[in-house]
């Protein structure tokens, strides 16, 4: 009677896990659900059975009360009764979800694969459980999968591998990776990333270098991409090698890693791919690839850099190419390279039409607009650190500041909302009363929306003590200032911001004289 079960239920403590279990299938729901949890508590595996037979329960929320239960108290048998209700809609769904992925009574996992081997249809769901449950020991059963004829249960499997192997495990994936199909390389690559990043450096480089000689083009062309994640200079070798490889899918996969190298190390290469490249749409991204290296790590070198490809370019779009990019970085200091240029038998004619074209389409409309200090009244700001304190960074007071209130490291930004859209030509962080805060290091981006980001359009190494000044040439409502490098001990300050629009309107005006001349 419902009193008794209410006596059992408040005496749980001294009552028998039997008689507990004997009151459950006749208790009321509300009942049912405090009876699996007191024996859940007291961790009656002897009961599992009567708590899994509420698994039929017309309740569902007897039915999660006893999902939750025999994630304690269950064991690998009752695998396929948990595994049948994920297919449920709402919450006896992710419950039955949950608690496989929960239960670690043992022979759970193969008790999962079994399900999987048993029915190819439920294989996909099977491997996202397996991937969340990370057990190690199972990574040799999911090799199978990897073969599979379905590629999304080739993908999940490569999750499942991500999620599950350890650093150990790292020869094994790569040894895998010759498995993976053009459809599932992405996931392939990112769980070798996931196991690679917790790899010692030797052993990395080792096992990645191994693979590279043996491994077909598919495979390489995943490594390529490890290889540059990790930017180990042993690895600038084979990457240098694939750009003469007959595969032209090889030589752009390769140049695209080159150019996301952190040093200037593969510049010559790409520079020589340039015209080393027998398919005109590999020169253009060989140029490309090596314009994003210059811009990235040249520092102080960038312009000369940009020269040296400008003289190499393929061809006229090329150079056009070239140019954008120096005026993005260097604003009007554009044309008297250009005019420089303008002398070189080889490319002056096109220097000569690039310095006119960007004249007419990158100043002329800037004609009347004299360079200014923006009023900062309108300005809103943000940062990834301390960002309720962003304002403090244009209040106009030299003596209150933003700070990031942490050691600077790489990767910290504050964004700027000018509150209009308008042509920048400098930007000043005035860190002055800190003198050490500068960004050790910068990249700048800009956006009309504040939502989607060009760039970068400046960099430098930011460390001028006290002042950074920065030369733009862009049209945009939003900066973004991301630092590329960090300072040990000292903050990245920001005391006042200043934002310069518009252009020296008597430079202008020379470059427009010039720029008539050569028409």
């Amino acid at each position: 009677c419902p009193m008794v079960r209410q006596t059992v239920i408040r005496a749980a403590d001294k009552v028998s896990v039997k008689t507990l279990a004997a009151a459950l299938k006749s208790a009321p729901p509300a009942d049912q659900i405090a009876l699996i949890a007191k024996l859940a508590a007291r961790d009656a595996k002897a009961c599992a059975a009567e708590v899994a037979a509420l698994l039929k329960s017309d309740q569902d929320a007897v039915v999660c009360a006893a999902l939750h239960a025999l994630t304690k108290i269950g064991d690998a048998d009752h695998v396929p009764a948990l595994y049948a209700l994920t297919s449920r809609d709402g919450a006896v769904g992710r419950a039955a979800t949950d608690a496989l992925s929960d239960l670690r009574a043992p022979d759970t996992g193969r008790a999962l694969i079994a399900l999987a081997e048993k029915d190819p249809a439920q294989q996909t769901r099977v491997l996202a459980i397996l991937g969340e449950r990370s057990e190690s020991a199972l990574l040799p059963k999911l090799e199978p999968f990897l073969k599979s004829a379905q590629a999304d249960v080739r993908k999940e499997a490569w999750i499942a591998i991500g999620k599950t192997a350890s650093d150990a495990a790292l020869g094994q994936l790569v040894a895998w990776l010759p498995l993976a199909q053009d459809a599932e390389q992405n996931q392939a690559e990112a769980a070798i990333r996931s196991v690679a990043k917790n790899a010692e450096s030797a052993a990395r480089v080792a096992t990645f270098a191994a693979a590279w000689k043996s491994a077909p083009i598919p495979a390489k062309k995943v490594l390529a991409y490890l290889m540059s994640g990790y930017a180990d200079p042993a690895f600038v070798a084979p990457l240098t090698g694939a750009l003469t490889d007959p595969d032209k899918d090889l030589r752009e996969t390769a140049l695209r890693a080159l150019a996301d190298w952190p040093t200037l190390e593969p510049f010559a290469a790409l520079k020589d791919a340039i015209n080393g490249q027998t398919d005109s749409s590999l020169k253009t991204v060989a140029l490309r690839c090596a314009l994003k290296l210059a811009t990235a790590n040249a520092g102080a070198e960038t312009h000369a850099r940009c020269i040296e490809l400008f003289k190499v370019a393929p061809d006229d779009k090329g150079r056009m190419t070239v140019a954008d990019t120096l005026f993005k970085h260097e604003g009007l200091e554009l044309f008297p390279a250009l005019q420089e240029l303008s002398k070189d038998p080889a490319c002056g004619a096109t220097a000569k039409k690039a310095y006119v074209s960007f004249f007419d389409q990158k100043l002329k409309q800037q004609a009347g607009q004299a360079l200014r200090d923006m009023d900062p009244k309108k300005w809103k700001a943000n940062a990834s650190h301390a960002g309720h304190d962003a304002a403090h960074a244009f209040d106009r007071n030299p003596d209150t500041r933003w700070s990031s209130n942490t050691p600077s490291v790489k990767g910290m930004w504050f964004t700027l909302d000018l509150g209009e859209n308008a042509f920048i030509s400098e930007v000043v962080l005035n860190t002055e009363k800190s003198g050490g805060d500068t960004p050790n290091g910068y990249e700048v981006f800009a956006s009309n929306d504040g939502k989607t980001w060009t760039g970068p359009v400046a960099q430098g190494n930011g460390d001028s003590r006290g002042k950074t000044v920065i030369a733009l040439a862009t049209q945009a409502r939003h900066l973004k200032f991301v630092t590329t490098d960090g300072r040990k001990g000292l903050h990245w300050s920001i005391h006042e911001l200043y934002v310069k629009t518009g252009l020296d309107q008597k430079k202008v005006a020379e470059i427009g004289k010039i720029a008539d001349t050569l028409r």
